[in-house]
């Protein structure tokens, strides 16, 4: 039987020891590609994010170093939903014909490409917001030519009750069928010094409105009167005219007891 030699056979386990070792690092080194992480940056070219009803555009530049991709509200239209590395994309606002606000978000990924040595995932956000057909209509209506008559009918001691006869124009950018299709009505609030009415309702339209009402109780007789114009939508909501306030309107009054 043949001995084996200890020396000789611990000299061959290093070498295979240091023969793999070298093996691994060497394949490892091949195999290992560099990959970057996914990156991506919004570049704000126009400093538009806030639109009134009739919508519009604006451009953002993007940096990015691998494939992405646009999402965007139903009422943002984008010329590129999707790409690769930088560029420039261009969003179109739509019209807004509601009585709703819009506010929504465009996101854009940046995602790992198989193609390519990137890993992971980079998300950029821009927000956007719009204001309503009614918020434009509030802001651009005009209200003039304004006609405040009182009708005393009856004394009792210091006393009145009177008719009311208030009239005044409506200018505004829609048709009286955009109006009638959005707003639900119109209210005017009267106060005097000594008298308040609770809000008077009225059909909204261009032209000539005339409210005609009476005095539910006694009051004292005034000679001028601070009016306010609201209308609301079909839903309720509120809205002000940013130019229905007015302040010290004459009254004329016509004594029917004399």
């Amino acid at each position: 039987m043949k001995k084996r030699n200890p020396k000789k056979w611990l000299g061959g386990s290093v070498l295979l020891a240091t023969l793999g070792a070298i093996g691994f690092s060497a394949c490892s080194t091949d195999e290992l590609d560099p990959w970057v992480l996914a990156s991506s940056e919004l570049v704000q070219d126009e400093g538009r994010h806030q639109f009134d009803y009739s919508g519009g555009s604006f451009t953002l530049g993007l940096k990015a170093n691998t494939d992405w991709t646009v999402a965007t509200p139903n009422w943002i239209e984008v010329d590129k939903a999707s790409g690769t590395g930088d560029g420039t994309l261009t969003f179109s606002v739509l019209e807004n014909r509601t009585s709703n606000k819009r506010n929504g978000s465009i996101v854009i990924t940046a995602r790992e490409n198989s193609q390519t040595t990137v890993a992971g995932t980079s998300q950029q956000s821009y927000n956007v917001s719009q204001t309503s057909l009614l918020d434009y209509f509030a802001n651009q209506a005009a209200i003039s030519d304004i006609s405040y008559t009182k009708e005393i009918t009856r004394h009792v001691g210091s006393y009145v009750y009177c008719d009311h006869t208030l009239t005044f124009t409506i200018s505004s950018p829609l048709s009286d069928d955009e109006i009638s299709q959005y707003v639900k009505s119109g209210w005017l609030s009267i106060n005097g010094r000594y008298t308040y009415f609770d809000p008077v309702p009225f059909t909204m339209k261009n032209g000539t409105v005339t409210l005609e009402f009476s005095d539910d109780d006694y009051h004292y007789l005034n000679y001028t009167a601070n009016l306010t114009f609201r209308f609301s939508d079909n839903q309720d909501r509120s809205y002000d005219f940013v130019n229905g306030v007015f302040e010290d309107v004459p009254i004329t009054v016509i004594d029917l007891t004399d």
